[in-house]
């Protein structure tokens, strides 16, 4: 009995251990995407702007 308590209890902390790690990556990758997104939009924008310039020329 003592060894199945000894599994179980280091099993649940194993899946502990995987959520705080998929928590923190998250939270890492998130700010990452918002300003690649952001990033992407002004570029965007600039591509918008150059064309807008070779059409005037």
């Amino acid at each position: 009995m003592r060894l199945d308590e000894n599994v179980l209890r280091w099993r649940e902390n194993v899946i502990r251990l995987i959520e705080n790690v998929a928590r923190s990556i998250k939270n890492v990758m998130k700010p990452q995407w918002i300003s690649s997104r952001v990033r992407f939009k002004h570029f965007q924008a600039g591509n918008e702007r150059k064309d807008d310039l070779e059409r005037r020329i």
